[in-house]
């Protein structure tokens, strides 16, 4: 069975009665405890301090040029990196990562684009290829002369006998 501590005595600004827990031996919590109303002053000094603090930001990094996923990715990267060694704060790689996703967005239509055309232009060679190789001759010889069928041609009805 479970033993619950008594809560603080005392009210909180808006006069409803404070939930938070007693301080062993008290009959306050921390937050309405005289002895700790110093700890409490320098922490709220110390939070404000830490909240205003400019973000840290590498001063020596270059432009950043989104030409291709490619250079996203690596962006990607060398942020993560970074965010690991401590040599940049995590929410000035939050908006790194973010501008890296929009752009990556605005990208990959292009990138598929590429992909789709690359490919056309494979078929379009293995297309041009099988002609050239059934104007040749390809595996069954040398087309007939001026097009006709000729004796023994399945094309020309006579069951190629």
């Amino acid at each position: 069975m479970s033993e619950s501590r008594p809560t603080c005595s005392r009210a909180c600004r808006d006069g409803s009665p404070c939930r938070a827990a007693c301080l062993p031996g008290r009959d306050a919590c921390l937050f309405h405890s005289p002895e700790h109303a110093a700890a409490r002053a320098a922490g709220r000094r110390q939070g404000g301090q830490t909240r205003s603090r400019r973000a840290a930001v590498l001063a020596t990094a270059g432009d950043v040029v989104f030409a291709s996923v490619g250079d996203a990715i690596v962006l990607l990267a060398e942020t993560a990196s970074q965010v690991r060694r401590g040599e940049i704060d995590v929410r000035v790689a939050n908006s790194l990562f973010y501008g890296a996703s929009v752009a990556l967005r605005a990208l990959m239509p292009d990138e598929i684009q590429k992909q789709v055309d690359a490919q056309r232009q494979r078929v379009d060679q293995l297309r041009r290829e099988r002609n050239d190789d059934a104007n040749v001759g390809g595996p069954q010889g040398p087309a007939p002369a001026g097009g006709a069928a000729g004796v023994g041609d399945p094309a020309a009805g006579d069951g190629g006998a």
